[in-house]
Parts: structure tokens; C-alpha cells; sequence
């Protein structure tokens, strides 16, 4: 395949994986090739405190943009799914990787527990695609490769360290709501 065509297809799939990810479009969050999945237990939490756009809410200002990772923006896509990404153009200083996942956030109150899904790019997954087919047919090509392949590595490892964090977060944030809810039913009760 000429070289062309390849940049061609990847500029059009990577334009395709903007839009979808500035524009919140559902399908793009809720369909992938989950290359990440880590849960975590709220101990504590009652069903009424898992309502996906209190949470999207309350994890906004935690996650605004710091030298370890960018701002990242959160958008409830349901009552117990949240869509979240990190802000592609942005001038904060610090490290920067380059995205391959995009993430939901999924609440399963029967299980009182939480769960980020991590969703291979569509870009990063033509690249590997290209990649593995011009290494095959050309071999001095191996060496681009392999530092294309590090890149990617890096930025996944990066981008797992994040989505932990902001599943900590949301954890926290949900013991936290639980408390609240709990103080107040108690409050209501000694009136």
C-alpha cells in the first residue's frame, strides 16, 4: 500500500476520533476494543448515592489540568455511565502524552462498586494496523516501529496511571456522597 493512502486513512480515522470525542458522542464511549478494565468497591455506598451526573460534577475541579496530567472533562451519558477524556490543546506546562484511550466510568450499585473502561483509540489501532504490515514487508522499517511502538507504550502506561486515579477519586467521591446522604437522613430522623 503506497504511504499516501495510509497517512490518508489515519487522517480521516484520526479526525473521525476528535469529533467524536470533543462532540460526547455516545456510541464512540460505549463501543471499543477495552484495552483497560479496574474496578473498585464502594464499602459504604447506598444505591441513591451512584447517580452519574453528581459524580461527572464532583470530579470536574479535582481533575483540572496539573504538571502530571492534562485537564480532563467528565459527561454523564446516563444515570450510571460517565463518559470522560482528556483536553487534547491544552497549554498547562509540565509532561504530555499522547492519548490512545478514551475512558467510561461505569457505577453498579447492586455490586457497590465502580469500574473504568479503557477503549483503544480508532487512530492508535490503524497505526499498530500499518505498523505490523510495513514492518512485514519492509524490514528496515523495524526500527521506526519499535520507537513508534515505545511511544505508544509510554502514553498507555501514563494514561492507566490517570484512569486510576480519577477511579480512586470517584470512589472517594462516592463515600463521601454516601456520608453526606447518611448524615443527612439522620439528621431528618432526630427532627
Amino acid at each position: 500500500m503506497d504511504p499516501f493512502y495510509s497517512f490518508l486513512i489515519f487522517a480521516l480515522v484520526l479526525a473521525l476520533d476528535l469529533l467524536a470525542g470533543q462532540f460526547w458522542w455516545k456510541w464512540y464511549y460505549r463501543f471499543g476494543l477495552p484495552v483497560l478494565v479496574s474496578r473498585r468497591e464502594w464499602a459504604a455506598a447506598a444505591p441513591s448515592a451512584l447517580a452519574a451526573p453528581a459524580l461527572a460534577e464532583s470530579l470536574t475541579p479535582t481533575f483540572h489540568g496539573r504538571p502530571e496530567h492534562p485537564s480532563i472533562r467528565f459527561k454523564p451519558l446516563s444515570e450510571r455511565l460517565v463518559a470522560f477524556r482528556e483536553v487534547l490543546f491544552e497549554n498547562r506546562g509540565g509532561g504530555r502524552y499522547l492519548p490512545v484511550m478514551h475512558y467510561t466510568l461505569r457505577l453498579h450499585p447492586d455490586e457497590r462498586s465502580l469500574s473504568v473502561t479503557g477503549y483503544l483509540n480508532g487512530y492508535v489501532m490503524v497505526a499498530l494496523a500499518y505498523l505490523v504490515y510495513r514492518a512485514w514487508a519492509e524490514p528496515s522499517f523495524l526500527p521506526v516501529a519499535a520507537l513508534i511502538l515505545i511511544i505508544l507504550s509510554l502514553s498507555f502506561i501514563a494514561q492507566v496511571s490517570v484512569s486510576r486515579r480519577v477511579l480512586d477519586a470517584a470512589a472517594a467521591a462516592g463515600r463521601s456522597a454516601t456520608s453526606i446522604t447518611t448524615e443527612q437522613s439522620s439528621k431528618q430522623s432526630t427532627e
